[in-house]
C-alpha cells in the first residue's frame, strides 16, 4: 500500500470525524435554542466563545512533541 493511499484514507476518516463533530454541535445548538430563553442562549454563546478562545491560547503543542519523540 502506497503512502498516497494512506494519506487519502486518513483524510477521509478525518473528514468524517470533522463532519460528525460539526453535525453534533449543530444539533446541540438547535436543542439548546429550543429550551433556553434568548438571554440564556446569548450567555451560552458568549461562554462557549470564551472557552474556545482560552483553549486555543493555552494549547502548548506538547502532545505533538510527545508523539514525535523516539524512544531510546
Amino acid at each position: 500500500m502506497g503512502y498516497s493511499r494512506k494519506v487519502f484514507e486518513g483524510l477521509w476518516w478525518l473528514g468524517i470525524l470533522k463532519a460528525t463533530t460539526k453535525g453534533m454541535t449543530f444539533a446541540k445548538i438547535v436543542v439548546l435554542a429550543h429550551f433556553l430563553s434568548p438571554k440564556d442562549f446569548g450567555v451560552f454563546g458568549i461562554t462557549t466563545a470564551v472557552l474556545a478562545l482560552v483553549e486555543r491560547l493555552t494549547e502548548t503543542g506538547i502532545n505533538t512533541f510527545l508523539m514525535q519523540k523516539k524512544e531510546g
